[in-house]
């Protein structure tokens, strides 16, 4: 029989894993989105495309790899400060310390996680915004999108209450 941390830490995992892919869907699915309002149905990935795509593309990987770097360096600050001054570190035992598993969540997973969710965000923001500026799409291809996007998003609320209520241990 598993123990009650043991089952908090395999929903801490399994949450921070699923999470981690639902954001990196939701954020790849609004990038299409804005691609294809713009016209640009088909894509080649590591191939030749448009440069409104390839634009596209770069602009939102200096966007993500600095919110990213930004959240890890933020993580890894708070985790110095933390020891030093007695905060509070996500997941610790009674004992006040943290097991050494959540190292690879904290810099690498939720970092990542957090920035496929910004950046996921600010395409919506510039995808509304190129909907109210421009031409409009077709009816079902806007409705398509916009019950999508409510969808993945849903998913990924859904998993980021998973995950932080799992990590809180009183």
């Amino acid at each position: 029989m598993f123990t009650r941390m043991e089952i908090r830490d395999g929903l801490v995992w399994a949450g921070s894993l699923l999470l981690f892919l639902a954001s990196a869907k939701a954020h790849g699915r609004q990038l299409r989105l804005e691609r294809e309002k713009a016209g640009y149905m088909k894509v080649t990935f590591g191939g030749k495309n448009p440069a409104f795509v390839e634009g596209l593309w770069r602009q939102e990987r200096k966007l993500f790899w600095s919110l990213t770097g930004a959240a890890v360096a933020f993580a890894l600050a708070y985790a110095v400060a933390a020891k030093r001054f007695g905060w509070h570190v996500v997941m610790e035992d009674p004992a006040g310390l943290a097991p050494w598993w959540i190292l690879p969540l904290g810099i690498a997973v939720w970092p990542m996680t957090l920035g496929f969710t910004l950046t996921g965000l600010i395409s919506i923001t510039r995808l509304w915004a190129a909907l109210s500026s421009g031409a409009k799409p077709a009816a079902g291809w806007l409705a398509s999108a916009w019950w999508g996007t409510a969808a993945w998003w849903l998913v990924v609320i859904a998993l980021s209450a998973l995950v932080i209520t799992a990590a809180h241990r009183s």
